[in-house]
């Protein structure tokens, strides 16, 4: 199940404005803060769940949908943020990362 606030719609209306719609993918992705959930344009593949929220699809890793429903979509100041019953550790500049500093 995917929630989305009114802002985190009103701007991928804004988006989609002038574009065809398209199915965007949650997943987890890798940065200097550690592990989070992030959105892309994607296809669907075989091993997605597929969910509609507000008009939109969402395509999610079967094993990635089952470990972290509900997810809720707000924006924050950085863009947009994705919250689950997922918990993922903290990263930091000592973790590798060439962004950092």
């Amino acid at each position: 199940m995917i929630e989305m606030t009114d802002t985190a719609r009103q701007e991928l209306d804004k988006y989609f404005a002038d574009k065809d719609k398209a199915a965007i993918r949650i997943f987890v992705a890798a940065g200097c803060g550690g592990a989070q959930l992030a959105l892309a344009l994607d296809e669907a593949s075989d091993n997605d769940s597929t969910f509609t929220a507000d008009g939109y699809d969402f395509v999610v890793d079967k094993a990635l949908a089952d470990e972290g429903q509900p997810f809720s979509i707000d924006m924050s100041p950085m863009g947009f943020a994705i919250d689950s019953k997922l918990e993922f550790g903290g990263g930091g500049c000592s973790s590798g990362c060439s962004g950092c500093g």
